[in-house]
């Protein structure tokens, strides 16, 4: 995972994957036969699975058309020890299903049924997406780019059990999010986007999208382990690997894997050896499933964020590997990650699975794909030339968009910012590493990251993005968004408690002697419920915290017992802290202690309603914590 983002806010919803600088060429490098690829994957991979982070793993490595490669390691089972077998061990993929999805609707622009650039309302026919933007409408192509502009859309879209999943229609429709961004501006990692994409196929040929990907895709590739259906067939599911997550040093299985989004990847499941097919159609000008331009036309580059950093082509990703132009994707849910790459000018592709989530300090995708890509296909490095740059206006926490404005999930942002200071040498210092200009509001970091930026009409940057995050973008914050303001917030609260405490222990001492009119002794019951209703939302925040991939996996289902407490405990606190401002006028009115006391009390009452509003930025009061069905 990409080291700006932490494993929380990204395992469940998209890869993050290295760009490389490769070493300087020193021989020629190895031909890319079954043997050596073999020998490649046989020394790297074994090391990482017995008595590892993950439990098993399935490589398909394809080229000139023909498979060149598959392999499977560790086991699929670890209660049984069953092998990985990389013809007939089912994976989830999760979001590389995409490519399907954008394969699925380039078939049906072939036919003349559908547009990229046509209003998607003109396909709809049982709902309409709402005219937030007036002339702007979205398509096809901005819904294939992550660029239609929704909302995140996280919060009840998985599911356990695939008998529980919705029919496509009813999700796109009760769960359409509203439109935060005009289409086309910015590229923001959108699941829902590709979903009502695979949702406007099967409205224009009438056929659940599951069936027409299968008739349409699989059985012309022969990719028969292939399936979107959930439940898929027994014959396919009798060959499923368990997704384990790490849990006190042993793997634990985990569940979460279907969901509601089929077309952006829950409940899909695939073999590596059906992804060589799939790979070898791509590259092969569409292996009958696509015209050669229609195919090549999906791996061109359709959007970028910038223009000297990779960009996004019809739901492939382009990315620079050593060098080497690549358009790939990668997909993650509870227990699985995948990872597939095109090396279309070298006739290559390389897929990669695995049924683990490892201990959070591995990218296995992302170092296997550069290895592999330093052994076969060296390129030698270029040194930036240097740039004088110009850092005035860049500085600033920037945090990114892809999350939710409109529910719980938006308290994700917190580990998703990113802080940007200026160095007096004109470097930046980016979330703890420096940055060198190599651009007009280009930087380059050592490991030969860029950083970009795009400013606003007054000259201040707007956006920051990054050239290994192709659809992420992170957005400038303003003063009263800013995490760290909300820490301050925090302290004040907790500075606040301790106070708190101590007057309510003195007034416990000093009520032996003189009882204190009712009023001010509810008051000081207000701010006490106030305090433990707050501390009972921190202490279940924690133990959430505390289990990692049960927390994901809950936040996908749509909130559990656990994580209602947060928002109804935050809910309580609110109804007190409303109480206490009225009893703050009231002590001042009717005397009630002295005036230090007074103070005191309306000091801790702001620092309450500060709290609550910072809870209320996060959409964390309210209860419970549900999606919209």
């Amino acid at each position: 995972m990409s080291k700006r983002i932490p494993a929380l806010a990204l395992a469940a919803l998209s890869a993050a994957l290295v760009v490389a600088v490769p070493a300087p060429v020193s021989a020629a490098p190895p031909e890319l036969t079954a043997a050596n690829v073999a020998a490649f994957f046989d020394e790297r991979l074994p090391p990482l699975l017995d008595g590892g982070p993950m439990p098993g793993a399935a490589v398909s490595v394809v080229s000139g058309g023909e498979q060149v490669f598959t392999g499977g390691y560790g086991v699929a089972d670890v209660g049984t020890g069953e092998p990985v077998d990389p013809e007939r061990t089912a994976f989830f993929i999760a979001s590389v299903t995409k490519l399907f999805t954008g394969t699925a609707v380039m078939q049906q622009v072939e036919r003349g049924v559908l547009d990229l650039d046509t209003d998607v309302n003109d396909y709809l026919t049982t709902f309409q997406i709402p005219d937030t933007y007036p002339g702007e409408p979205i398509t096809l192509r901005h819904l294939l780019t992550h660029t239609a502009g929704f909302d995140g859309l996280v919060l009840g879209i998985g599911a356990s059990d695939p008998a529980d999943v919705i029919p496509l229609g009813e999700y796109v429709e009760k769960f359409l999010p509203d439109r935060v961004r005009p289409p086309g501006e910015v590229s923001s990692y959108d699941n829902f986007a590709v979903s009502l994409a695979g949702y406007v196929v099967e409205a224009v040929t009438g056929t659940p999208f599951a069936d027409q990907v299968r008739d349409h895709l699989f059985t012309p590739l022969g990719m028969t382990a292939t399936s979107l259906a959930q439940p898929a067939p027994a014959e396919i599911t009798d060959a499923l690997a368990r997704g384990y997550t790490p849990v006190d040093g042993k793997q634990a299985e985990i569940g979460g894997q279907y969901g509601f989004d089929a077309p952006a990847g829950a409940g899909t499941i695939s073999t590596a050896a059906d992804m060589g097919r799939f790979m070898i159609a791509h590259l092969d000008g569409g292996g009958g499933v696509l015209a050669p331009a229609t195919a090549a036309m999906m791996h061109q580059r359709q959007f970028g964020n910038h223009p000297a950093m990779p960009g996004l082509g019809l739901n492939f990703m382009e990315q620079n590997l050593g060098g080497n132009r690549v358009v790939e994707h990668g997909g993650d849910s509870p227990g699985f990650h995948s990872g597939l790459w095109l090396f279309p000018e070298r006739d290559t592709g390389v897929f990669v699975t695995y049924n683990g989530d490892g201990d959070g300090t591995t990218d296995l995708r992302g170092e296997l794909i550069t290895a592999f890509t330093e052994h076969f296909f060296p390129t030698p490095a270029e040194a930036p030339a240097p740039f004088p740059g110009d850092s005035e206006g860049l500085a600033g926490t920037y945090q990114i968009a892809r999350m939710s404005r409109t529910d719980a999930t938006r308290v994700l942002t917190v580990i998703t910012t990113v802080t940007v200071a200026t160095k007096d040498d004109g470097t930046l210092d980016i979330a703890g590493e420096t940055y060198s200009p190599v651009g007009e509001d280009l930087y380059r970091a050592a490991d030969g990251v860029l950083a970009g930026f795009r400013r606003d009409a007054e000259g201040q940057a707007a956006y920051l993005f990054f050239s290994d995050q192709q659809a992420e973008t992170y957005e400038r914050l303003a003063w009263y968004a800013d995490p760290g303001l909300h820490l301050v917030v925090l302290a004040a609260l907790a500075l606040a408690l301790l106070s708190t405490v101590w007057w309510l222990f003195s007034a416990l001492r000093r009520r032996r002697e003189a009882p204190a009119p009712l009023g001010a002794r509810l008051a000081r019951i207000t701010v006490a419920v106030f305090f433990a209703a707050v501390l009972g939302a921190v202490v279940t925040a924690i133990q959430a915290a505390g289990d990692e991939a049960a927390t994901i996996v809950a936040v996908l289902e749509g909130g559990s017992a656990l994580l209602n407490r947060i928002p109804a405990l935050l809910t309580a606190a609110a109804l007190a802290g409303a109480a206490a401002v009225v009893f703050a006028v009231l002590a001042w009115r009717r005397g009630w202690w002295t005036r230090p006391l007074r103070v005191h009390y309306g000091l801790v009452v702001l620092c309450a309603l500060a709290f609550l509003a910072v809870a209320g930025y996060y959409q964390l009061l309210g209860w419970p914590v549900t999606a919209r069905l």
